[in-house]
């Protein structure tokens, strides 16, 4: 639907409808193509565009170059508040190796990021990092939290606490 917009008129706005199609199919590689194409014109300096490239190029890998774009856009516009970019600078620290950083910058999440996706993306990283302390109190808090949710603040959160008891398994695998 999204492509049949672009193919009969190469809007921005549908170009940018491509992109975010894409990104929601996993098709993060092809993403990054659409969203450079969309900030090569109207949407030059758009800082949500800027976001949604760099959660593109962390899912497609490039994790260093979703950094830097970050790094620019903080640069560029130091008073803006997006926990959508604060996760994907989180995540892209963490997929390049700075975990002094992606620690720092998922603490941070943790205390403020509405919904469990934030948790369960640095739950996922902690036990890769086979941070079992942390995950452990991380996995601890985070069912607190769950157990107090709504139905359907739950059903919102079905991805992030499949991801949730999935890690939890793992972590129990590990640790038995």
């Amino acid at each position: 639907e999204a492509q049949e917009a672009l193919d009969i008129s190469a809007t921005p706005a549908n170009r940018l409808r491509l992109a975010d199609a894409l990104l929601g199919a996993g098709r993060a590689s092809e993403a990054v193509v659409q969203y450079q194409a969309v900030l090569s014109g109207l949407y030059a300096d758009d800082p949500q565009v800027r976001i949604h490239l760099a959660r593109a190029l962390v899912e497609a890998g490039q994790p260093q170059e979703a950094r830097a774009l970050l790094d620019k856009l903080i640069a560029e516009q130091p008073k803006l508040k997006s926990p959508e970019g604060h996760l994907v600078y989180a995540r892209s620290a963490a997929a390049a190796g700075d975990r002094a950083r992606a620690r720092e910058e998922f603490e941070s999440l943790v205390s403020y990021y509405a919904g469990l996706e934030a948790r369960a993306r640095y739950a996922e990283v902690l036990l890769a990092w086979q941070d079992s302390s942390r995950l452990a109190s991380l996995l601890e808090e985070t069912r607190k939290i769950s157990k107090r949710m709504p139905g359907g603040a739950r059903e919102i959160n079905k991805e992030w606490l499949a991801r949730l008891k999935k890690v939890e398994s793992a972590a129990g695998a590990l640790a038995g």
